[in-house]
């Protein structure tokens, strides 16, 4: 995204953002990963590091996932 952010923007599966429908989809993307990161932190807090690299993985797998129904949803 920072080298080409429309190149990569456009192989995502939702058209660019723009004022109409599709902005929704976007905020939710958006969402998704704020979410994700959020519990990323809240994993390492609880757990600290005897467990991170197992909690990490699962959990930054949801983001793939996240992203995949949004796009299904969108009909992308």
């Amino acid at each position: 995204y920072i080298a080409s952010p429309t190149t990569t923007m456009r192989s995502f599966g939702l058209p660019l953002p723009e004022d109409g429908p599709n902005v929704a989809w976007w905020l939710r993307l958006k969402g998704v990963r704020d979410i994700v990161a959020g519990l990323l932190v809240l994993a390492f807090m609880v757990w600290g590091a005897q467990r991170e690299v197992g909690i990490v993985l699962l959990i930054e797998a949801m983001i793939p996932a996240g992203d995949m129904l949004l796009v299904l949803a969108a009909k992308g």
